[in-house]
């Protein structure tokens, strides 16, 4: 019975690999290459990306950027600074078309913050150029405010007091009512120290500001 043809070469090769330990690793080598050539590139960065097919993409685009604010202002420690706050302010608010109620509110607001801030944070402390930073971010229906001052600790949300609001204006004790209308016309408020820095973070509605401004009014 005649011997098939490629029977007889597979085993002279067999033969030839068991002889010349090197010409077998040789040729594995060769196989390991074409098969790598033969990959896909999704095949390929699955395998380089640890069974992703965009490597580490994935987990970076779970974080998204942050929101850069859309007006920053750095303030010095003397009430004088009130007047150029208000003027960044009424501009920032011609700019973003906001309502006209909004902007008096957003404008009373810093001015009662940032005045707490000069007068209980800084008081007998030397004056700085960097003592205050306020940061708008117009926020879909809402404006982010922050404000940061680099005073003595002092919360206005908790430590100023709580004013009277049914006493007449003559039975009022002085102060509390410009923090009772920035809690009427704010939501998000929250306090915080951070960095050697009081840091005041609220948001003002812009939905609708008819109605806030009808419950804060004193």
């Amino acid at each position: 019975m005649p011997v098939e043809p490629t029977l007889i070469a597979s085993h002279t090769a067999d033969a030839r690999l068991a002889a010349d330990p090197l010409l077998a690793i040789g040729l594995v080598l060769a196989v390991a290459l074409v098969a790598a050539a033969a990959l896909t590139p999704t095949v390929r960065r699955l395998i380089e990306g640890s069974g992703r097919p965009d490597g580490n993409r994935e987990q970076d685009a779970a974080v998204p950027p942050e929101r850069q604010a859309d007006l920053v202002v750095t303030a010095a420690s003397r009430l004088e600074e009130l007047t150029r706050l208000a003027a960044e302010i009424e501009a920032f608010a011609e700019t973003h078309a906001l309502p006209p109620r909004a902007a008096m509110h957003l404008d009373l607001a810093v001015e009662e913050i940032v005045s707490n801030a000069i007068n209980y944070g800084f008081a007998d402390m030397a004056e700085r150029e960097d003592a205050i930073e306020l940061s708008l971010t117009l926020e879909g229906d809402g404006v982010d405010i922050r404000i940061a001052d680099r005073g003595r600790p002092f919360d206005p949300l908790s430590q100023a007091p709580e004013p009277d609001t049914e006493a007449t204006i003559e039975e009022r004790s002085v102060g509390g009512l410009g923090i009772h209308i920035v809690k009427t016309v704010m939501t998000g408020l929250r306090y915080t120290r951070i960095d050697d820095r009081n840091v005041l973070d609220m948001t003002l509605p812009l939905a609708a500001p008819d109605q806030a401004g009808e419950d804060a009014t004193p």
